[in-house]
């Protein structure tokens, strides 16, 4: 009966210890896909005060500057680590891309009805998580308005792949599933 006490009681420490450390790792994955996404969401907001693509929304037919403002978007996206950097115009267009080069591109696709860019629209950060159908790559996009004065001109928006917090957390020794 003595034996069988101090098992009992050995289990339960080690058990309550295992789930002290599955906490603490889940904790620690937590803040980590957190400050994955943090990351991502910033950058629009940041982007959006760039001269160049406010003058892009004014002057959507400037093939120039639209080259110009695809090259800038190109190197954000790869500065940053995001998977796409894109902007759109008022009507919901996407008037330039940072894969303008990229045989399926996004350019001239509407994504007007998409809810990161009607909560732009609306003067808010947005998000939206996709599983883009023809590709079948997952994408977490944050949106923020470009401003004209008070009002929105545009939006633009940064995608974030999902495959690479996955990867981040594959990396990780505790087993995790998001």
């Amino acid at each position: 009966a003595v034996m069988g006490g101090v098992f009992l009681a050995a289990e339960r420490y080690y058990l309550d210890l295992s789930a002290e450390d599955a906490a603490a790792g889940i904790e620690l994955q937590r803040e980590n896909l957190a400050g994955w996404l943090t990351r991502f969401r910033a950058l629009p907001s940041v982007h959006a005060r760039h001269p160049a693509l406010l003058n892009m929304l004014d002057t959507p037919a400037d093939t120039q500057l639209r080259d110009q403002v695809n090259r800038l978007l190109e190197s954000w996206t790869f500065a940053t680590g995001a998977a796409e950097t894109y902007l759109l115009g008022p009507d919901g267009r996407v008037l330039a891309s940072s894969d303008w080069l990229d045989p399926v591109t996004i350019l001239g696709r509407d994504m007007g009805r998409r809810a990161h860019y009607v909560e732009a629209m609306e003067g808010r950060l947005g998000r939206w998580f996709e599983v883009d159908a023809a590709t079948g790559e997952r994408g977490y996009h944050f949106s923020f308005p470009v401003w004209r004065g008070t009002d929105v001109a545009g939006v633009v928006v940064v995608t974030a792949d999902v495959a690479g917090i996955e990867e981040e957390l594959r990396l990780s020794p505790d087993e995790f599933f998001v």
